[in-house]
């Protein structure tokens, strides 16, 4: 129920508000504001029952798998890490974020009686020293530059805005003897927003060549996703010789989808999916 009304609150704010890519303005405050609160209520509530599951099940030091989050959106990635805890309680989750986002996670986390959703936490200054990561192209490189300081041996790399609709194993499985995955969306180009990978040279260098391409062009180019394209391509060029890089089902990754269970993707193909975003 709590996911529905996450998928619901979502749908309802791009259908009457517009969202920041539309380049809308919401045309009621008041009720933008009562979303707000159902949403934030819903969060809240997922946040504490993921908490006391999350406490209640033994954490691995040094796990082999995990996640990772890059994100200065604290309500956003919330709610991503709340839901993966719901359905997998065991998942251990590393944060990349500026100091100051890890300092309101620090004083919630405190509200809550230090009930922890994250396992690891990481200031992207410590990663980007000098860098700006709350503007755009900071942003963008603090998430590119997180890939290659992943704590696990295989890491899935998930956006803010994703939702797990049930345990994600099946993507590390579905990795088998590659360096790294994706999921290619309109049959060729590779969506950056949910990733599977080895800690490995070949992964590295991959993701160095994609931090390195588009830090380049930040400035002008506020968009990350055609630039691992771009890598992609020099990879398989010769540029990371013996790189294993596999296309993943696209249940891993739906995209144009609200709410789990069977549903429409936006290629039009009915699925049951995994992850939603």
């Amino acid at each position: 129920q709590a996911l529905k009304k996450i998928s619901w609150a979502k749908s309802k704010f791009k259908t009457r508000y517009g969202s920041a890519h539309t380049g809308l303005h919401v045309i009621d405050p008041r009720a933008l504001t009562r979303l707000r609160i159902r949403a934030q209520k819903t969060m809240l509530w997922r946040w504490a029952a993921a908490a006391l599951a999350a406490a209640a099940a033994p954490r691995t030091a040094g796990a082999r798998d995990g996640y990772l989050f890059v994100t200065n959106r604290l309500d956003e990635v919330l709610v991503a890490i709340a839901q993966l805890k719901h359905v997998d309680p065991r998942a251990n989750a590393t944060l990349v974020a500026d100091a100051a986002t890890l300092a309101e996670l620090a004083s919630r986390e405190a509200a809550s009686g230090n009930r922890r959703l994250f396992d690891i936490t990481v200031a992207s200054e410590a990663l980007l020293p000098g860098t700006a990561t709350t503007d755009s192209a900071g942003f963008r490189i603090q998430k590119l530059r997180a890939l290659r300081h992943t704590p696990y041996d295989r890491t899935l790399y998930l956006d803010s805005d994703t939702v797990a609709c049930g345990p994600l194993t099946a993507i590390f499985d579905a990795l088998g003897d590659l360096d790294a995955g994706g999921v290619a969306q309109h049959e060729t180009i590779v969506n950056g927003g949910v990733l599977a990978y080895r800690r490995n040279a070949r992964a590295f260098k991959l993701w160095e060549r994609w931090e390195t391409t588009f830090a380049a062009v930040a400035r002008t180019q506020r968009r990350e996703q055609p630039l691992l394209q771009d890598a992609l391509k020099w990879s398989f060029d010769g540029g990371v010789p013996g790189l294993r890089f596999g296309r993943l089902n696209r249940t891993f990754n739906c995209r144009g989808v609200e709410t789990c269970g069977v549903a429409t993707t936006r290629r039009g193909d009915r699925a049951r999916c995994l992850l939603v975003h």
